[in-house]
């Protein structure tokens, strides 16, 4: 039987109509393709904020109080542009710090199960830096050592070589000095920052008392704060996409674009956990 030729018309409504289920299908694999990317990010942002949120919420929980015990909560200064006019940068965003035993203790010898805390996003006008976007936590055993008495060797290690925390018989605060403050805004008071979450834009606390008053935030960076019975945390943060984008497109901490700044808005998600600590 002899087979009958394709004609040129029929050959070509062919070769349109497997175009055309071709760019069907492609169309499909970058939507699906995108909406995972977009589901990835989310889900990271959510992972991100769940981490951070329910680290700093346990810290607090187990946050100790009496009268020796300060509880440290530094208001936003504003960001001056460089040079700094502060002296470190972990002072130019709020910065928590208080007493705690927490359940992630630090690496060192510790004399009792009390930490100092301390979180803070890191400020930067240039994104580009290793700590940019990230919020950061520092944790302090607590070497229950006199300032004064300078260095110690203890198992064969220097420790409170300039009067390294010791919250005992110490109730003040600075933004930065030579380790005689119980907490500085900067390392001298306690062990490097070490990095929790990346990607956030804000962060903030809001600590209340049993009234559901607002304390008052300490603003010159000198002063004791009220321990709080209510601390509410709110993070702002964007997916590891979106941040880069808002970076490009001039996004930063000392003045963004307008363009940035709209974008920011539009993609930024903004978490919230309000943590009860009791009267105490």
């Amino acid at each position: 039987m002899k087979t009958k030729p394709f004609t040129l018309v029929e050959l070509t409504v062919s070769m349109a109509i497997f175009m055309i289920i071709m760019l069907s299908l492609m169309t499909l694999f970058n939507s699906s393709q995108k909406i995972w990317l977009d589901s990835s990010g989310k889900m990271e942002s959510f992972e991100n904020a769940r981490i951070a949120l329910d680290l700093m919420a346990k810290d607090l929980q187990a946050a100790y109080y009496n009268h020796n015990a300060p509880f440290w909560h530094l208001s936003k200064p504003g960001s001056p542009p460089p040079p700094f006019t502060l002296p470190c940068q972990y002072c130019q965003n709020e910065l928590l710090a208080f007493v705690s035993a927490t359940s992630i203790p630090p690496n060192d010898q510790c004399t009792s199960e009390y930490c100092e805390v301390k979180y803070v996003r890191y400020w930067t006008n240039i994104m580009t830096e290793s700590n940019a976007g990230w919020i950061l936590r520092s944790v302090t055993g607590d070497k229950t050592i006199d300032p004064s008495s300078g260095a110690v060797t203890e198992n064969d290690q220097t420790i409170n070589a300039s009067g390294t925390w010791n919250f005992i018989n110490n109730f003040t605060v600075s933004l930065s000095g030579p380790g005689t403050s119980a907490y500085t805004a900067d390392d001298t008071s306690g062990e490097t920052w070490r990095k929790l979450i990346p990607h956030v834009t804000n962060l903030t606390f809001r600590c209340y008392d049993k009234n559901k008053n607002e304390l008052v935030r300490d603003t010159l960076g000198t002063t004791v704060s009220e321990f709080p019975t209510l601390v509410e945390i709110v993070i702002k943060l964007l997916d590891k996409s979106a941040w880069e984008k808002w970076v490009a497109i001039g996004g930063n901490d000392i003045g963004e674009s307008s363009a940035a700044n709209v974008f920011r808005l539009q993609n930024e998600r903004v978490f919230t956990r309000v943590v009860y600590l009791g009267d105490r």
